[in-house]
């Protein structure tokens, strides 16, 4: 009888846990520019050097030069800079190299392992529905206090921040409601509901740019085209409704929230961060330089809100020469047209593209995480449907 009900994993499956534990964890430890926020991707090591060393003889170090070349000039730039003696500096150094290993282990992992894919797109749409309950949770406590920051009060610390991660959610949940079996599907399209009537209520306007986007993308290449403009619109309508019932006192959320914000500030950090570019622009100020400059300067910024900013600022000109390279060097083979799934991670990479132009939350790991797991499933081409 015991032995019937033991259950036999594999070394992948253990991996496979061990990956999805890690990414749920750090979903509730991303709140900012931070030494939290630094050494987050450390933790994704204890599945990246398993992978790697299992697959040492396999990798090509020769033909990988450049992302090795990468690794080494976060160090250099971080070493001729004025934060070479911050922590935070070298923690940072440390957790953009453990994503890099993270990039490569995911994608000699998933190349022969897609049926994980799916489950990992369930367990995320999970992780999801635990921070819109414990927002929800918030909002009923903390509706009866007048006058709190509630911005505090989440697990990610940031409205923006969270409102990103959602999107991500939120596509893959819409996404499976149009491919996935009829049963199934109405679950996808309730969770797609609730991710976006959050996105809404958040008032960040990012999101919003991005999302429709994001959605004409989908609409263009989607075989059904009635059936995705229908299955949108109940969606959309649905969280039109919805958002607008969450009402709470502080206007810092709240759909109101984009009539009381203007973009002046973000057009003043952006020109703050130009000059201060213009001063040192071939190797920049160091990994996690932005917010020590400006705070020096009487500033109370911690990122660009411009991820193309933040790489020149923290890597120099050189810096940024050398990601854009491997992301061409790594994107050349991808074949988009091999398998009509693939438009769901592209469709990720220009969700995180278009909120990356106007807000610091491609600056977080766990943002980071998202662009290079869709990057490194891009790459290996499957020639099967993954959904």
């Amino acid at each position: 009888m015991l032995n019937s009900l033991k259950i036999k994993l594999s070394n992948d499956d253990l991996y496979f846990f061990i990956f999805c534990i890690c990414t749920f964890f750090l979903s509730f430890g991303s709140s900012g520019a931070s030494i939290e926020n630094s050494i987050q991707g450390i933790f994704y090591l204890l599945f990246s050097i398993p992978i790697i060393l299992r697959n040492i003889k396999k990798i090509k170090f020769h033909k990988n030069y450049t992302l090795i070349l990468l690794g080494l000039f976060f160090c250099i730039s971080t070493v001729y800079s004025i934060t070479y003696y911050y922590i935070e500096s070298w923690l940072r150094v440390v957790n953009l190299t453990s994503l890099l290993l993270l990039y490569c282990s995911i994608f000699l992992f998933f190349r022969s392992k897609k049926e994980y894919i799916i489950i990992f797109f369930n367990i995320l749409i999970f992780i999801g529905l635990i921070h819109i309950f414990s927002i929800i949770t918030d909002i009923i406590i903390f509706n009866r206090i007048e006058n709190t920051n509630l911005s505090t009060s989440f697990p990610f610390g940031n409205i923006r921040h969270i409102s990103s991660f959602l999107t991500v959610i939120f596509i893959i949940s819409l996404y499976l409601s149009l491919n996935s079996k009829q049963k199934i599907n109405i679950f996808y399209k309730f969770t797609a509901i609730i991710f976006l009537s959050f996105i809404l209520w958040s008032g960040s306007r990012s999101s919003y740019i991005s999302l429709f986007i994001v959605l004409l993308y989908l609409f263009y290449f989607s075989e059904e085209k009635i059936q995705y403009i229908s299955n949108t619109t109940q969606i959309l309508l649905s969280s039109i409704a919805i958002s607008l019932l969450l009402s709470v006192k502080n206007n810092i959320f709240g759909v109101q929230r984009i009539q009381n914000y203007s973009s002046s500030g973000r057009t003043e950090i952006w020109l703050e961060t130009i000059n201060h570019i213009i001063n040192k622009p071939f190797i920049g100020y160091g990994a996690d330089s932005f917010s020590l400059i400006m705070n020096n300067y009487g500033r109370n910024y911690y990122q660009a809100h411009n991820f193309i900013l933040q790489i020149l600022i923290e890597f120099g000109v050189i810096g940024f020469i050398l990601i854009i390279f491997n992301l061409y060097k790594y994107g050349k083979n991808i074949n988009t047209n091999i398998n009509s799934d693939q438009k769901l991670f592209i469709a990720i990479l220009i969700n995180y593209f278009l909120i990356g132009l106007f807000d610091g939350v491609v600056y977080y790991t766990f943002s980071l995480f998202f662009i290079g797991f869709s990057f490194s499933i891009l790459r290996i081409n499957y020639t099967e449907k993954i959904i």
